[in-house]
């Protein structure tokens, strides 16, 4: 019997010596028990397939590869200064355009080029000028609307009256427009009207264009005052040769945008949606004289933003596409991989 104890007692010893640790002994299942489940072997979380073909298999969905779209500093700092300086560049278009009076037989020809215009001023020469040329109102009338309102020569004749009408309607002067004896001869071809009576043509200083007026004097030196300081720090911040593009890109459309919002929408059509009085028409018809330059300057701004915007994407893809892929994302423990 001892000597029984002594020999289970050596085998015992031996088995225990390659036993292995804790860890890695494996559970023996008793029949009718639920089977203990260790560590390694809890469920792990489902990750979302993705259809490799015959190969499916999961794959970790990792957000940090979308940094790709998101916007640097740069170029964020780049559109805000393209806004900005497209915003100055536009509101000086239209102060140069539609609210810079002169006395040239374009700005005046584009004005008179209203009928209601015409009318009001034909009105008031008519009536102080044709009983001292012995003439009816109505041919003195025919005479100014066919001979000198709606002709060049006669814009060229009507350029300094223009000239101080569109000078009070903007709230630039104050003053009444008033025409002398003198500066009727040439309108009414005749040397009779030296001898009337100086006359006050009716046209009102009209508060929307002169708060306007006042409006773009301000919003172009601050617009592209901070322009330029938010290109500055754009260019600070070092950007990549893409950022730098796509911000030409931008700053092309935004461009292209200013010009039709300023050279056109807004005096040709807001102006007027918001006092339809007759001599807020001048502000359109001065605008509507350089609206193919408009056209033209929106067209080449935006074609050429957008070619720079599709340039720099695809100068992206590229160096996208030739980057090399990394082969051990694609291998799997599972049978059939290797």
């Amino acid at each position: 019997m001892v000597a029984t104890a002594v020999t289970v007692t050596a085998s015992t010893a031996r088995i225990l010596a390659f036993e292995p640790a804790d860890k890695e002994r494996f559970p023996v299942a008793t029949p009718g028990a639920t089977p203990r489940q260790t560590p390694q072997q809890q469920p792990r979380p489902r990750r979302k397939l993705f259809n490799l073909g015959r190969h499916t298999r999961r794959i970790p969905l990792r957000f940090d590869r979308l940094t790709a779209v998101e916007r640097s500093l740069s170029a964020v700092l780049f559109l805000v200064a393209s806004v900005a300086l497209s915003i100055g560049a536009g509101s000086w278009w239209m102060q140069r355009i539609v609210f810079t009076p002169d006395d040239t037989r374009d700005t005046a020809a584009a004005i008179l080029d209203d009928p209601d215009i015409r009318q009001d001023i034909n009105t008031v020469i008519t009536g102080a000028s044709a009983s001292a040329l012995g003439v009816t109102t109505t041919e003195l009338g025919a005479l100014l609307e066919n001979v000198v309102l709606s002709s060049r020569p006669g814009a060229a004749v009507m350029g300094p009256i223009i000239k101080q009408a569109h000078e009070r309607i903007i709230g630039l002067n104050d003053a009444p427009v008033r025409v002398t004896g003198s500066e009727m001869i040439p309108i009414v071809l005749d040397q009779k009207a030296a001898d009337v009576s100086t006359v006050t043509l009716p046209i009102p200083v009209i508060g929307t264009l002169k708060t306007i007026r006042s409006s773009l004097g301000w919003l172009f030196p601050i617009a592209s005052g901070i322009g330029l300081l938010v290109l500055l720090l754009g260019i600070f911040a070092r950007p990549e040769r893409t950022e730098v593009l796509r911000g030409l890109g931008e700053f092309g459309l935004a461009l292209a945008v200013a010009m039709l919002l300023f050279g056109y929408a807004i005096p040709v059509h807001m102006i007027t949606a918001i006092d339809n009085s007759t001599w807020t028409h001048a502000i359109p018809r001065l605008a509507m004289r350089t609206l193919p330059v408009v056209l033209g300057a929106a067209t080449i701004f935006g074609l050429g933003g957008l070619a720079l915007i599709m340039g720099s994407m695809s100068g992206g893809k590229r160096r996208q596409f030739s980057t090399p892929l990394a082969v051990g994302r694609y291998r799997s423990d599972g049978p059939g991989w290797g």
